[in-house]
Parts: C-alpha cells; structure tokens; sequence
C-alpha cells in the first residue's frame, strides 16, 4: 500500500467504502478499532449508499454507482483499490466495481484496522461502539 500511495505502482484512485462519519473522523465504527481517521488520498464511496433492497434492483444500484464514478472521474482504465474498515464492504465494493466493467480493481483488505495500527500518527482516538454509531446490522 505504501508503494501505491508513493506513486510507485502508477497513478491509482483510493476509495474508501465506509460510511460518511467513519470516512470524516468522527468514530470508527467498530468497538476494537480506537482510531478514528482515513488514508491519506481515499476518497469516499459510502458501502451503504449502494445496497440493493426490494425497490431498487441490482440495475439500479449499478446505475448509481457508474454515475458516482464518471462523477469522480473515475474511467476504466483506472487503477481503482477499494478499503473499508476490516474489508467486508470494500469487498462488496470491488464486486459491484467489476459488474460494471472495470477490470484494474483491488481490494486493500487489511483496510483502516490495518492502516491505522502501522501508522498511528494518521488517526485520532475518537469514541467507537454501538453505543456511538447504532447496530452493525445498518448496513453501513
């Protein structure tokens, strides 16, 4: 990751598929995780935003997300790796990316749990748990 983010491995877009309040700072999202924070040059794609459900079909969901993409800049051609929390979301993610065409898609699946325990220094210790951001069932 750390070459990738050097600029060694070519140009890359990071997106980051936790939700909006995990991806600002404001908690982690999961009671073992203490840091609070992204990675440097993540944009966010919020997991959440793109779920199925019985009034919006897998077409549409797909829809929305190739727009968010082509909002972003996002081409094909793009180097795209995804990142979540522990990895889950960003799997699914990266699956939804591929339906779509996009082929240079991977998954940094060590995610924030990783990233913030080798880089402490980029987080900050924010309170976590479901008594801060709900029950883990929200899809977020």
């Amino acid at each position: 990751m750390l070459q990738l983010l050097a600029g060694r491995l070519g140009p890359y877009r990071l997106l980051d598929a936790r939700s909006a309040e995990e991806y600002a700072g404001i908690f982690t999202g999961y009671d073992y995780i203490p840091l609070a924070g992204r990675i440097p040059t993540a944009e966010s794609v919020v997991n959440g935003d793109y779920q199925v459900s019985a009034t919006e079909g897998l077409e549409a969901v797909l829809a929305r997300l190739a727009d968010t993409l082509a909002r972003k800049g996002i081409g094909h051609q793009d180097q795209i790796v995804w990142y979540c929390g522990t990895g889950w979301r960003a799997s699914r993610m990266c699956a939804l990316t591929r339906a779509l065409g996009y082929t240079n898609v991977a998954l940094y699946d060590g995610g924030w749990n990783e990233w913030h325990r080798r880089h402490p220094r980029e987080g900050s210790e924010k309170p976590s748990g479901p008594e801060i951001w709900g029950s883990p069932d929200q899809g977020r």
